[in-house]
C-alpha cells in the first residue's frame, strides 16, 4: 500500500528515531532539517514539538516557581524561533509531554505548572478505545479549561485524578472547573496534544494513538471524535481458537454476530468477556456478559446485528436488558 508523504520539522532540530519510526506506519516520512537564516525547500505539513525536559515558564514570559526544575534554556529558545518561523497558518502541530504544554500555552491555554502523581504509570481513558496504561513523567500539565468549549476537545483523560495539588505561575491552587479532567489527549484548532509518549506505546493503545494522529492529519487538523469508535466485529475465524483486537474478535465458531457498540463501557465489556470466552477451549457456545445483568448469548449458526445498545434492536426487537438465547440463522 502507498503511504503519502508527510514532511515534518522537529522543533528542537533533532532526528528522534523512535518517533520517525512511528509516524513510518502511517506516512511517508521526510524530515526537514532547519538550518538558521535559510529557508526550507518545503513547508512542513506537521512541526513536531517532542518530550524533554521541564519548560521554564520565564521563557514563556511568566513566573516561575520553586518546585520546577531540570530546564533547558537553550532548547526553550530554538522551540520558541521555531515556532515563529514554521507555524504558519493552518500549518499542523503535534505537541508531546513538554511539547504539548509549550502549543497549549501558544494557543492560549493556561498550563499546570506543578502537579503530582505523573511519574509513574497509570491508567487513562481515550475516547471511542477504551482504558490504558501509559508510562508518562511529567510534573507540569495541560489546562486547557479556560477557553471556550468550542477551542478544544478532551479526548483522553486520567480515569483517577492522581494529583492532590495544581499549582500556577503564582504558585497557588489553581480553580478547578467542574468539568476538569487531567488531560492527556487534547485537540485543539490545528492542534493535536499528547501528554505521554505516543512513540514509546504498544499494542492496542499502539493502534489508537496511531488511529487519532491518522485522522488528525488527514483531515485537516481536526479529529472527528464521532469517529474514533471502532466498530467491533465478531466473524467465523476455523483456524485457530479465537483473537481478539483494537479492530475486531474473531472466534472459532460458526457464530457471526456484527456488533457497532455505541458506548464505551460496552465496548470494555465485550473485549474482557472476549477474552474470557477465548480462554476456554469449548467455542461451541460463547457467552459475553455486557453487564451484572445484560447479557448476549450466541452458539452455532446464530447471527445477531445489535446497532444500538441502548435501543430496541433492528434485527428481531431486542432489547439490551434481555437475554439472547441461541437461535439459528436464517
Amino acid at each position: 500500500m502507498n503511504k503519502n508523504k508527510l514532511r515534518i520539522v522537529i522543533a528542537d532540530n533533532s532526528e528522534p528515531q523512535e518517533l520517525l519510526k512511528f509516524l513510518g506506519n502511517l506516512f511517508e516520512v521526510e524530515l526537514l532539517k532547519p538550518v538558521k537564516g535559510e529557508k526550507l525547500l518545503y513547508r512542513p505539513d506537521l512541526v513536531i514539538f517532542t518530550d524533554g525536559e521541564t519548560i521554564n515558564p520565564e521563557s514563556l514570559g511568566l513566573k516561575t516557581i520553586p518546585q520546577l526544575n531540570n530546564f533547558n534554556h537553550s532548547r526553550d529558545t530554538i522551540e520558541i524561533d521555531n515556532y515563529y518561523n514554521y507555524v504558519k497558518g493552518g500549518t499542523l502541530r503535534l505537541g508531546i509531554g513538554r511539547g504539548a504544554q509549550f502549543l497549549s500555552h501558544f494557543i492560549g491555554a493556561r498550563n499546570i505548572q506543578y502537579v503530582e502523581g505523573h511519574t509513574e504509570q497509570h491508567l487513562i481513558r481515550i475516547e471511542g478505545w477504551g482504558n490504558y496504561t501509559v508510562e508518562s513523567n511529567h510534573i507540569q500539565m495541560m489546562y486547557p479549561y479556560n477557553l471556550s468549549e468550542k477551542s478544544y476537545d478532551i479526548i483522553g483523560y486520567s480515569k483517577n485524578f492522581k494529583s492532590k495539588t495544581y499549582l500556577n505561575t503564582a504558585n497557588k491552587e489553581i480553580q478547578i472547573k467542574p468539568e476538569f479532567l487531567e488531560a492527556e489527549i487534547v485537540q485543539y484548532n490545528n492542534t493535536l496534544c499528547f501528554q505521554f509518549c505516543p512513540e514509546n506505546t504498544t499494542g492496542e493503545l499502539k493502534d489508537a494513538c496511531l488511529s487519532i494522529i491518522q485522522r488528525f492529519i488527514n483531515n485537516n487538523g481536526k479529529v472527528q471524535k464521532s469517529e474514533l469508535e471502532p466498530e467491533f466485529e465478531v466473524e467465523r475465524n476455523t483456524g485457530s481458537l479465537g483473537s481478539i483486537s483494537n479492530r475486531g474478535i474473531g472466534i472459532s465458531s460458526h457464530a457471526m454476530p456484527k456488533f457497532s457498540l455505541q458506548t464505551l463501557d460496552y465496548m470494555d465489556n465485550l473485549r474482557v468477556a472476549a477474552q474470557e470466552s477465548m480462554q476456554n477451549t469449548n467455542n461451541s457456545v460463547n457467552e459475553f456478559n455486557l453487564s451484572s445483568n445484560r447479557k448476549l448469548s450466541f452458539g452455532s449458526g446464530t447471527y445477531y446485528k445489535y446497532n444500538d445498545p441502548f435501543a430496541v434492536a433492528k434485527e428481531g426487537g431486542i432489547k439490551p436488558e434481555e437475554t439472547l438465547e441461541e437461535n439459528s440463522a436464517k
